[in-house]
């Protein structure tokens, strides 16, 4: 069995402003300290049973249009499928899944998180098939590389942290439970 994991990538505002936002909406999740200016959110409720990516989106949604900033929603499923949208406050403005070939906004993307010049590169990863990428979580990490997010949107989620899993991936991440 690959990687599973969710999580969600805001570029802006502060720590503070996200924890208060999910402590007010009583949502589980860990959240890291701001690198730069991102905050990485790994949600409980994304990585349930079920592990319906509309969950995510939603959380990204309300996140976006409450603190006003660029939300990057992210799942890897089983290492097979790399899925994400993206919002900008509250708006959907990209959407990607490698299954069925699904690329809106990969402009969006790149300028959403300060990486316009990285267009081209980002467009042809993510037309890169499937096929030819053994795990989906190589491309994501291509990506997050690209756009100049945290590594530590990669290849992590609520489960993994909650399982001790963090601090063997990403040494001295810092995180903080919201409930």
């Amino acid at each position: 069995m690959g990687n599973w994991y969710t999580n969600v990538t805001l570029r802006g505002p502060s720590q503070d402003a996200v924890l208060t936002f999910l402590r007010d909406q009583q949502i589980a999740a860990y959240v890291t300290s701001a690198a730069a200016t991102n905050t990485v959110i790994y949600d409980r409720a994304s990585e349930d049973e079920d592990r319906d990516p509309e969950i995510l989106a939603a959380l990204a949604q309300r996140l976006s249009k409450a603190l006003r900033c660029p939300a990057f929603a992210v799942s890897v499923f089983d290492d097979d499928a790399l899925w994400f949208r993206l919002y900008e406050s509250g708006e959907r403005i990209a959407e990607y899944f490698n299954g069925d070939g699904t690329l809106i906004g990969a402009g969006r993307l790149c300028a959403a998180f300060g990486a316009a010049g990285a267009l081209p590169l980002v467009w042809t990863v993510l037309k890169v098939p499937h096929a030819l990428i053994l795990f989906e979580q190589w491309r994501h990490a291509v990506l997050v590389r690209l756009l100049g997010l945290p590594s530590c949107a990669v290849a992590l989620g609520y489960k993994y942290i909650a399982g001790g899993e963090a601090e063997y991936v990403h040494r001295g991440l810092q995180l903080t439970h919201t409930l």
